[in-house]
């Protein structure tokens, strides 16, 4: 059998578990992420792994840009203007906290093997992966509801998927580096950083624009112009890839704006099929990428998560003051991750394998991914009893 109908097998495999796990997990109220990752664990006892790297990380790019484009258009834009500021500060100040915290606790407690360098860089990495979140989880059983910290979460996705993907990639260029960072380094980096953030802003207002503006010229059909509108992503995250800076922070402008610009929520039911397909791949074949850890590393990584728990209860209640107790603990709980931090997995999973200490850091990783969609899960199931009703979205003030 030729080599392309045996891959076009297997995606078939890949369509079809998805559809089975998607209904079951339908059926039971929860969410079908983690459910598919164990799925993809499960095909590696048949020996099924015949995807290359780039077809893994090509698709995986393609559904994170699908993501970010659907959940930035999906954002009221006049909503994100009354409640980004007290947003932004509460998700850069719990980034730094979590950051040092988290960093300094894996460093402390696991014995990661691997020069001290090397060492330092990957629990920062993964204090990083474990400060990402996804707030799509929580969206899945509000279709038509809005609720004010629903939204709230759906900012801090925007924001937080970036702050993953842009410190994440900085780190990843430094694992294979013997000496650590001087001071001029790390200004220079922070300098370039900025300015790659900056471009990729100004990228994304700026096709938005000229986007909108193109296309008053024109009278298509919605399908073609869901159609247009991802193509036209793509196109912003592939040129600011190659330029260097963060192709979903444009694209997350990208859409934000567009949607202000329109007035019009995300094309959902056009994405849908396609953005199925590409989760489906992606989160399946991540499971084929793990290695489930014993008891013991289980135990250790509850520690972990609780101790994550505590410093984001911390910073909403510092942060967020306008939410009661159980908003409070609503937004603590919904912590689900999504695919920026499974790429930076699959990225480190398939460049950095032989390094070491790298099998400790992405079972530490892997572990809680599976507790933040168990926490996010008690959280929507009893959003009920934990969140006030509101027939509109409210601004939170401080």
């Amino acid at each position: 059998m030729e080599q392309y109908i045996l891959s076009l097998f297997y995606i078939a495999i890949l369509l079809v578990m998805g559809v089975i796990v998607t209904a079951i997990t339908n059926k039971l109220r929860l969410s079908n992420v983690l459910f598919l990752v164990l799925a993809g664990f499960g095909l590696t006892v048949f020996g099924l792994e015949v995807f290359s790297h780039e077809f893994t990380l090509a698709i995986g790019a393609l559904a994170l840009i699908l993501i970010v484009l659907e959940t930035a258009m999906e954002v009221d834009l006049t909503h994100i203007l009354k409640n980004f500021l007290q947003v932004l500060k509460f998700n850069l100040i719990f980034f730094v906290i979590t950051t040092y915290l988290l960093t300094l606790f894996v460093y402390m407690t696991f014995d990661i093997p691997g020069n001290p360098f090397q060492t330092l860089i990957l629990c920062v990495l993964l204090s990083i992966i474990i400060y990402g979140s996804d707030s799509s989880i929580s969206m899945e059983f509000f279709k038509g509801k809005k609720n004010k910290i629903n939204e709230m979460l759906k900012i801090e996705g925007v924001i937080s998927g970036p702050i993953v993907v842009v410190f994440a990639f900085f780190l990843i260029g430094y694992l294979e580096s013997a000496t650590a960072l001087d001071a001029q380094m790390i200004t220079n980096s922070a300098f370039v950083a900025s300015a790659e953030i900056l471009f990729a802003v100004l990228f994304g207002i700026f096709m938005a624009y000229f986007f909108f503006q193109l296309m008053k010229h024109f009278n298509i059909t919605k399908e073609l112009s869901a159609l247009l509108i991802l193509s036209v992503a793509i196109f912003i995250f592939v040129i600011t890839e190659y330029l260097g800076a963060n192709g979903s922070l444009a694209v997350a402008v990208y859409g934000i704006f567009l949607r202000g610009l329109t007035r019009k929520a995300a094309h959902k039911k056009y994405f849908a099929l396609l953005g199925h397909i590409l989760f489906f791949i992606i989160f399946i074949i991540f499971g084929m990428q793990i290695e489930i850890p014993g008891i013991l590393m289980w135990i250790k990584g509850l520690g972990l998560f609780a101790l994550f728990i505590l410093i984001r209860y911390g910073c909403t209640v510092l942060f967020l003051k306008k939410l009661n107790f159980k908003e409070k603990w609503y937004f603590t709980l919904n912590v689900a991750q999504g695919i920026e931090v499974i790429m930076v997995m699959l990225l480190m999973q398939f460049y950095f394998s032989e390094l070491a200490g790298i099998s400790l850091i992405l079972s530490l990783a892997f572990m809680f991914f599976v507790y933040s969609y168990v926490s996010s899960t008690f959280a929507v199931h009893f959003s009920h009893k934990m969140l006030r009703k509101s027939k509109s979205t409210k601004t939170i003030k401080k």
